[in-house]
């Protein structure tokens, strides 16, 4: 799926601890985030249900993500499993 020059710079930057680059056949850019709020649209988050609006991403509750924040550090490896 990639070539072995993207394998040694994804290899190199796990290595030193730096993110590997998001932009190969391998995916990338996966978050871990909150939903957006509009304060002037309080329907905003029912019209999302039922919508992939997070495009691979790991979406929760904003009061889910204010909780992580405060308990995890930044750099803390997070395995996501289906």
């Amino acid at each position: 799926m990639i070539s072995p020059a993207e394998y040694r710079t994804i290899k190199n930057a796990i290595s030193d601890r730096l993110m590997p680059p998001w932009d190969t056949r391998l995916g990338g850019a996966v978050g871990i985030h909150g939903r957006t709020h509009d304060a002037e649209n309080p329907r905003e988050q029912n019209d999302l249900a039922g919508v992939n609006w997070t495009e691979g991403c790991i979406a929760l509750d904003n009061a889910d993500i204010d909780e992580i924040y405060a308990v995890v550090s930044l750099g803390t490896p997070v395995t996501i499993l289906p």
